[in-house]
């Protein structure tokens, strides 16, 4: 402590009882210390799409943070989000979610001052939790074909080739299905056809 001007120095991090006297009043103060150079950044809590990343914040020299994230194979961010906690904190936290599982993710915190200007940098490097994450489950859905008063009608053949035949090997109608569920007016003479789209096929008879 400076005895000039009353200005106190810390030497290492700690916490230190401070008591001041001002005639007969006795004031008491308890300081936490924390040099820059020694603040922590820790994963507290992950699972296979989510992220919960808990850091010491800069006291008295942070005005807010910024939290980005990235795959470690990429070199853009997937997110970025700006904290701003409570002055007094000596802790502040942040999340993520929509991640892939059983992947390698870096979370790089970058401290601001008032004046925005960067004052620190530090990252962390972990992996989420093994198991299906967030990705699409593809079920099987039925398809199904038919043809009744002149209208064809074709159900989850999206994106495949629709053939019809006749007994005799003539292609009476041929072309690509574009939707889940198609309706499409085929005029047939009648006969006994056959109907190919895709892996789904159907015979029927036209009088």
């Amino acid at each position: 402590m400076d005895a000039a001007t009353g200005l106190i120095t810390a030497v290492s991090a700690g916490t230190a009882d401070i008591i001041a006297t001002s005639g007969d009043i006795l004031n008491s103060l308890t300081i936490t210390v924390i040099p820059a150079g020694d603040l922590s950044i820790v994963v507290t809590g992950k699972t296979e799409t989510i992220v919960t990343i808990e850091f010491q914040t800069n006291l008295g020299k942070a005005a807010y943070y910024t939290a980005a994230i990235r795959q470690v194979s990429s070199t853009y961010d997937l997110a970025s989000k700006r904290i701003e906690p409570a002055s007094e904190l000596l802790t502040a936290a942040v999340s993520f979610d929509n991640l892939k599982h059983s992947t390698f993710y870096t979370v790089t915190l970058t401290d601001y001052n008032a004046e925005n200007t960067v004052i620190g940098t530090r990252s962390i490097t972990f992996e989420t939790e093994k198991g299906v994450g967030n990705e699409a489950v593809v079920t099987n859905v039925q398809a199904s074909i038919s043809y009744a008063d002149g209208i064809l009608t074709l159900t989850n053949l999206d994106g495949t080739i629709a053939a019809i035949v006749s007994l005799n090997g003539k292609t009476a109608a041929k072309f690509t299905v574009s939707g889940n569920e198609v309706q499409k007016v085929v005029a047939l003479s009648p006969g006994f056809y056959i109907l190919n789209a895709g892996k789904t096929v159907s015979k029927f008879i036209v009088r």
